[in-house]
């Protein structure tokens, strides 16, 4: 107070006093009025204000606002402390920001290497397009040389390999009579089975190997005709001519008709059979008929002959047949013989001169039935001779003891010029004549230990033969 009333005091006297209760009631004053060396003062911080005096050497007081306290001045700890944290804020920004940057980088890094890997990609697709192209274009350019080489002999039906040759693959099965025996009961007969199972059925099995290959051959037992003008014998085959249609959908593309059942009704059951399978389509042959087929533009001559009455009288035929075929030009030669004694699997010495003396004559395979048993193998003079096949179907009884037969398949090879060349490849093809216990004139190849035990018969037959093949494991021999 002492201080406050020494300033009042020293007010001048023409100033009027001023009180908190009392406003001033001084006029307000201009630039021209301030008396001179009075100054004013900004404000130093909110709630503080100075108050001017007029004396140049008095010190202005403060005077804090009521509702505006003063902030308390920061200790020297507080203040390291807040420096610490702003410090440990700024690394936090730096290190997040750092963050935020080596994201970045990663992401851009893998667009760039996805963009560079789809074009890599792209590239090689281009690359290997181009590649094929060239190869076909080089494949086409050979083909067409080889074409202009050929021009001489350009088969259009052929399989030819890297050296131009043809391979023609011809199947053989044995005897097929398609019917029952006259007079044989219905039940569990050939006929029942094939309206029942239908026509299908009998070479359902085996079909996929006579589709295989590039001509079907077997011998025919019995008749197809609607005659009752039987022959004068113990035994006789008759079926009805739609009967065929067994052949057509079983893959057999031609059928042997010599044989001693071909009369069993006379001329007219022999001329309905032949008619019959004309117009199934299969190819027929027999006695003094003979025929060619053509397999991929190589001419397959057939002949047939019966042979189990007069054997001059068949070696004179046979041999006729085949210069017949040659001078057709047959350029490979089958001859079908029906012959020996039935049930005997070991060849007369009959058998043996006739299979050599057709050899001689220019067959290049001799295919034997008629005993009904399976028969050995011989080669003569680089030609195949099947004494017996055995038999393939056998619609005359509702049973067999003897179950076992086979069908053998030869590839006859051909030079570019037609010629037929020494390669030989066969394979014998082990087969039950039913595909289940109860007898169903159905013949089923066999694989495993069943086969093996029917292709060692047939090894031991071929055994007993001056020129008895070798049969290798699984019956494939590939010339090798």
């Amino acid at each position: 107070m002492d201080n406050q009333d020494n300033i009042l005091d020293t007010r001048p006297e023409d100033m009027p006093e001023i009180t908190p209760e009392q406003p001033s009631s001084a006029p307000a004053e201009t630039a021209e009025d301030t008396a001179p060396g009075t100054e004013f003062l900004s404000w130093d911080r909110p709630g503080d204000r100075t108050i001017p005096t007029g004396f140049d050497n008095a010190e202005p007081e403060t005077v804090p606002e009521p509702d505006q306290p003063r902030e308390p001045a920061l200790t020297p700890a507080q203040q390291r402390r807040l420096a610490r944290q702003k410090a440990l804020r700024r690394q936090q920004l730096i290190r997040l920001a750092g963050i935020l940057i080596a994201i970045v980088l990663a992401f851009i890094s893998l667009c760039v290497s996805c963009s560079t890997r789809a074009a890599v990609q792209d590239l090689a697709a281009q690359l290997q397009a181009k590649k094929a192209a060239a190869a076909e274009a080089e494949e086409a350019a050979r083909l067409e040389a080889e074409a202009e080489a050929d021009a001489v002999y350009v088969p259009t039906e052929r399989e030819a390999d890297a050296a131009g040759t043809v391979s023609v693959t011809i199947s053989f099965g044995g005897d097929c009579t398609l019917s029952n025996r006259d007079g044989q009961a219905y039940a569990g007969s050939f006929d029942e089975v094939y309206e029942t199972e239908g026509a299908a059925c009998f070479f359902e099995n085996v079909r996929s190997i006579f589709e295989g290959d590039d001509l079907t051959v077997i011998n025919l037992e019995g008749t197809f005709t609607a005659s009752d003008t039987r022959a004068d014998k113990l035994t006789t085959f008759a079926a009805d001519p739609s009967h065929t249609d067994i052949l057509s959908l079983g893959g057999i593309d031609a059928a042997n008709v010599a044989n001693d059942h071909t009369d069993d009704y006379g001329d007219e059951g022999y001329a309905d059979t032949l008619a019959a399978l004309d117009v199934a389509g299969i190819a027929r042959f027999g006695h003094a008929y003979t025929t060619i087929v053509t397999v991929k533009d190589i001419q397959v001559g057939l002949s047939g002959v019966d042979a189990t009455v007069d054997s001059t009288e068949a070696k004179a035929q046979a041999i006729a047949n085949i210069k017949s075929l040659r001078e057709d030009g047959a350029q490979l030669i089958v001859c079908c013989f029906h012959w020996g004694e039935e049930g005997s699997s070991e060849p007369g010495t009959v058998q043996v001169a006739l299979a050599h003396a057709a050899i001689d004559a220019g067959a290049d395979i001799i295919v034997g039935t008629g005993t009904g048993v399976m028969g050995g193998i011989e080669e003569y003079k680089g030609a195949m001779i099947l004494y017996s096949l055995g038999t393939l179907v056998d619609g005359s009884t509702t049973g067999r003891s003897d179950m076992d037969t086979f069908i053998f398949s030869q590839t006859f090879v051909f030079g570019s010029d037609g010629a037929k060349t020494d390669t030989l490849r066969y394979e014998v093809i082990p087969c039950s004549l039913s595909s289940s216990d109860d007898y169903d004139y159905c013949p089923m190849p066999l694989g495993g230990e069943p086969g093996e035990e029917i292709l060692s018969r047939v090894r031991k037959l071929c055994g007993q033969l001056s020129g008895g093949i070798t049969i290798p494991d699984g019956g494939v021999y590939s010339g090798e």
